[in-house]
């Protein structure tokens, strides 16, 4: 009698959560829908696994909409007062966002700039992107959400965006109109380049440049938007702002990206009455980097990859303008003191450093 095969364990099954779930038609509720994403990165796992799906479109494009009217009557480069977070790139690190808020306060608490590149490779690059605008339109003076560029729309397209956006039933999976991916090109490409703190601090995505560096932000702030790529300073302008590599070697390890160098940095800072630059386009692992003097190079993006296990940091520039903090936390990755310590699933599993204020946040 032939022995009976070996019955397959049961494979694992995927939860389908509704991001748009409990708003109704057409109706902008920015409160349900950020708090809808918020409550899916917290408790995101792998086992089982969980994915995003939003049914209702029509919610998402009043949130689009609603993030592009305030986004368009702002300045190519916004000023901002102290006391301001300054967050660098999430790259789609949707638990990396929460750590921020709950390390460093809620919008509402908390004035924020971002430094662009919120889609990319970490779990949740839709979530993170929809999540911002959303932030945006509700807290337009208190969130100053800046361009990266991943947030130029033939790098999304690179990566995968629009075939996570079918996977979301974001768009559909033929050729028909795509309405929530249009609306999402015309909103990024209107987002402000830079932002001032108290017009001595320049935070930009990427960097400098030699264009930069001859006019300063003169030219910068009423540059057109969207931009026009047929007009070659322009061109170059926005090249340098959002894709910028600070080079440390006497020779570029990327040629054709904008480069820049600490003398650059001393002589734009120098001539142009800026006390130092924040960017964020180049990783660290540390959190942030202070070299060379007159520069910060933040990045926000905890366990890159879930790979690198690499540190996190925000920038709190507090009421003196002289006076800045870096707020600096660590993944957690703890390997099982027993057989029967299990360790947590893959997802959002870091701890914080300091006593968390949100999302447990008592309600007044």
């Amino acid at each position: 009698m032939a022995a009976a095969a070996p019955e397959e364990p049961p494979q694992p099954v995927q939860r389908i959560i509704d991001l748009t779930k409990d708003i109704e038609g057409d109706k902008l509720d920015l409160k349900k829908f950020i708090s809808n994403i918020l409550r899916y990165i917290d408790e995101y796992t792998s086992d089982p696994p969980s994915f995003p799906t939003y049914k209702n479109t029509a919610a998402v494009l009043q949130v689009i909409h609603a993030a592009r009217e305030v986004i368009v009557r702002e300045p190519g480069v916004v000023a901002v007062k102290s006391p301001v977070a300054v967050c660098g790139p999430l790259m789609g690190h949707g638990d990396s966002l929460i750590q921020c808020f709950a390390n460093v306060g809620r919008p509402c608490k908390m004035k924020y700039i971002f430094l662009g590149n919120y889609a990319g490779s970490g779990a949740h690059p839709h979530e993170v992107l929809l999540l911002m605008l959303a932030l945006k339109a509700l807290y337009p003076d208190r969130v100053i959400a800046l361009k990266g560029h991943m947030e130029d729309p033939p790098v999304l397209e690179a990566i995968m965006f629009i075939e996570g956006m079918k996977m979301r039933d974001l768009v559909p999976l033929d050729n028909s109109p795509r309405p929530v991916w249009q609306a999402i090109k015309e909103c990024v490409c209107m987002l402000p380049l830079a932002a001032t703190i108290n017009d001595t601090v320049l935070c930009v995505s990427g960097g400098i440049g030699p264009l930069l560096c001859k006019e300063g932000l003169q030219q910068l702030g009423p540059l057109q938007r969207p931009h026009n790529p047929s007009v070659p300073t322009d061109r170059l302008r926005v090249m340098e702002v959002i894709w910028g590599v600070m080079r440390l070697r006497h020779r570029p390890t990327r040629p054709n990206w904008p480069h820049f160098s600490p003398n650059d940095v001393e002589e734009f800072c120098n001539k142009h009455g800026i006390k130092f630059i924040v960017r964020g386009r180049q990783f660290v692992a540390n959190g942030f980097l202070n070299n060379p003097r007159q520069l910060v190079t933040l990045s926000s993006a905890e366990n890159y990859l879930a790979l690198l296990e690499n540190q996190s940091a925000v920038l709190i520039f507090g009421k003196d303008p002289l006076k800045v903090i870096a707020r600096r936390w660590a993944p957690i990755n703890r390997e099982p003191d027993s057989l029967d310590d299990n360790k947590a699933p893959q997802g959002t599993n870091q701890l914080p450093t300091s006593p968390p204020d949100w999302p447990n946040a008592k309600k007044k």
